[in-house]
């Protein structure tokens, strides 16, 4: 069994690959161009078949690319592995992607010596965990490229230099919040002269990356508005709309909402642009009013 860890590739102005194949010659992974560009890794169990061969393929070209691959024999599968009942893991540092986790220095329990270290993170939000492959001298590492505010389960896998495979105690840890992802829907009712109703759809959890706390709406006038004022906003809690007051009467306005948690605000809506009413008085008892 082979283990193959992209761990990072750039793709200079968007041309190059990077494809896998399998030991029967099939292709199993592929990235070309700027899909995924810069950070992204993927981690890779493949079986050798009868060539006993695993095929890696990189393009760049030209120098602005590279290309960042670990890789290690193991006899089974890292699932196969043996666990340690005394080995454990212990959180160093959290940001909202990523986390520092130290272990306990096994190198004098194996027999057969260290030959590289693999941090495995599971999440019941996604299919494949996240991983990455570490050398063998290393008792801490830092595994990127996690969700926000997200619960995990850690292990840490030793494999010896005759491809036996280990594995620590289960670590739960939750990465650290941060702003959320997506801005709300907005739309907008009962308009009168000097207020207006602005409400907007609930952000969808999977877009709060922590615990909402509210939204803010912000309300300015139109570029194009004759006395343009400086923005304002108001800040709503435990509902999702709003009434602002003292508009002022025929004058074109834009509005935007945005989600916050305790990182931040997220992305703002689209702005919706509304005019209020007109106000007219006159002081005859018959004419005519136009209104154009």
């Amino acid at each position: 069994m082979a283990i193959v860890s992209i761990e990072e590739v750039q793709f200079g102005y968007c041309r190059g690959y990077i494809k896998v194949f399998d030991g029967s010659g099939a292709q199993i992974f592929t990235r070309e161009g700027c899909h995924e560009n810069h950070s992204w890794n993927a981690f890779l169990e493949i079986a050798f078949q009868e060539s006993q061969n695993v095929t890696i393929q990189v393009s760049l070209k030209n120098n602005q690319s590279y290309a960042r691959v670990g890789y290690g024999i193991l006899e089974d599968d890292l699932e196969s592995a043996s666990v340690l009942p005394a080995w454990n893991v212990a959180i160093e540092n959290k940001t909202s992607n990523s986390l520092q986790l130290r272990w306990l220095d096994i190198s004098t329990w194996l027999n057969d010596g260290i030959s590289f270290f693999v941090v495995i993170a599971k999440s019941s939000y996604r299919n494949s965990p996240a991983a990455r492959l570490f050398s063998p001298d290393v008792t801490s590492a830092e595994l990127i490229g996690l969700d926000p505010y997200t619960a995990y389960d850690f292990r840490v896998m030793a494999v010896d230099s005759e491809g036996s495979a280990f594995k620590s105690t289960v670590l739960q840890a939750k990465t650290d919040e941060w702003v959320p992802s997506r801005a709300p829907s907005v739309f907008i009712a009962n308009v009168t002269s000097t207020n207006v109703t602005v409400q907007w759809n609930t952000l969808p959890q999977q877009y709060h990356n922590g615990r909402l706390l509210g939204y803010r709406v912000f309300i300015r006038k139109t570029a194009n508005s004759p006395f343009p004022v400086d923005e304002s906003n108001v800040t709503v809690y435990n509902t999702n709309w709003v009434t602002l007051n003292n508009l002022g009467p025929g004058q074109p306005y834009e509005a935007t909402v945005s989600a916050f948690t305790s990182k931040g605000d997220g992305p703002r809506s689209a702005d919706y642009f509304f005019t209020t009413a007109c106000i007219l008085s006159v002081n005859h008892s018959v004419g005519f009013i136009d209104v154009a």
